[in-house]
């Protein structure tokens, strides 16, 4: 391979992404990392660190959905102007034609309105010059998770373009051997329990289980397990990966330290539907290795007091996302607030329609506004419901 410059792994300026409502989450994540000038921004928050930061990023953001590092911004006076803002960025830092690349693009605006268009002249400007330089041209390898990835984000006549660490988004933990219909993402799971304020000393339950996604970020975290122990990321197949793996295996080695394999916490899953959903859920728990959560096959509606005062955090049925009626939605949430008010010292944290979590019943203590994919939806916090007088 011909010799390439290397960037300044010690110096970079990342860009984070996280679901809407989580940035104060992921910020708070990234200053324990050692994140330097960190900066909310709708929708994210962009800091600034070194090569290692943005690994340890990947690997123990419980929030973030993708991080990558900027390399360039421009302004677009055309379309046409584009092709050769890309071939004006440090890409003989970051690209070369043994490695396989993958263009994301996405364009909003009076400028570039066509996101294909956009990844279709970025990826040729980008093969153009690792042509010019070496005299052949990368493959492109939409496929593959370890292909170096440069995203181009269009907005109005402002360009912006990053390197991606993460290859495939970072809610995807690599524990999912088998899925079922309608799960949460595994970041917006996590970004409840962090609003809950849920401490892993404090039983936990979710009666709407699913395939599990609370259950299983909350054994997550009594484990001290990284989110990312069990996946792979993009930047291992960046083409001066071999110049900081040895900083990496650190990562890695102190994140098989700490992580435990088994947990003290008592975390419980229920769900009706046993065949399904709990079938799943004891398959990808043998897949995630942590031993001591609890499944069971149990009616939502007849919840009982847990050991000891807990949480019961949950992601009810909603109508239109499940195929079921809408008014049937809101009266099993009003059935589910009933019981959890019958159980003393207990709070309740839930990610709903905006429009039905008020079906709950009870007090909230806060409430924050999120997009669970397409669905406007609320995460609120109940006071402690049905405390003893």
């Amino acid at each position: 391979m011909n010799t390439m410059p290397l960037p300044d792994f010690d110096h970079l300026f990342f860009h984070a992404t996280t679901s809407r409502g989580h940035e104060p989450f992921l910020q708070r994540e990234l200053q324990e990392f050692g994140a330097q000038a960190t900066r909310l921004i709708p929708g994210g928050v962009e800091f600034e660190g070194d090569i290692t930061l943005g690994m340890r990023t990947c690997l123990w953001s419980r929030v973030c959905n993708r991080v990558h590092v900027r390399i360039g911004e421009d302004r677009l006076r055309n379309e046409k102007q584009l092709y050769h803002s890309v071939r004006a960025l440090p890409l003989a830092q970051w690209f070369h034609p043994d490695f396989p690349i993958v263009v994301h693009a996405q364009a909003r605006g009076a400028i570039v309105t066509n996101s294909m268009y956009a990844t279709m002249v970025a990826k040729d400007a980008v093969c153009d010059a690792m042509r010019d330089l070496y005299g052949r041209r990368p493959g492109v390898d939409r496929d593959n998770d370890l292909a170096t990835a440069l995203d181009v984000q269009i907005i109005n006549d402002r360009v912006y373009y990053g390197i991606s660490l993460q290859g495939a988004p970072l809610h995807k933990r690599g524990y999912r051997a088998r899925d079922i219909d309608a799960p949460i993402r595994e970041t917006l799971a996590a970004g409840l329990l962090m609003f809950a304020e849920w401490d892993p000393r404090e039983p936990l339950h979710d009666p709407c289980c699913g395939s599990g996604t609370i259950v299983f970020e909350a054994a997550m975290m009594a484990a001290d397990m990284a989110p990312g122990f069990l996946r792979s990321f993009g930047f291992q197949g960046w083409a001066h990966f071999a110049s900081f793996e040895s900083a990496w295996l650190l990562l890695r080695e102190e994140a098989q330290q700490r992580r435990r394999t088994r947990i003290r916490s008592a975390i419980l899953g229920t769900d009706i539907d046993s065949r399904n959903a709990l079938s799943a859920c004891r398959t990808n728990t043998v897949a995630l290795g942590i031993e001591g959560i609890t499944f069971a096959q149990a009616d939502a509606l007849l919840l009982r007091p847990m050991i000891a005062p807990g949480l019961f955090a949950f992601n009810p049925p909603y109508g239109e996302r499940m195929g079921r009626d809408r008014e049937a939605a809101e009266n099993l949430l009003r059935g589910i607030g009933a019981a959890i008010r019958k159980c003393p010292d207990h709070r309740a944290a839930l990610i709903a329609p905006t429009a039905m979590i008020e079906s709950l019943g009870g007090r909230f203590e806060r409430t924050v506004r999120v997009a669970n994919g397409k669905l406007d939806c609320t995460m609120g916090v109940t006071r402690r419901v049905g405390a003893k007088a």
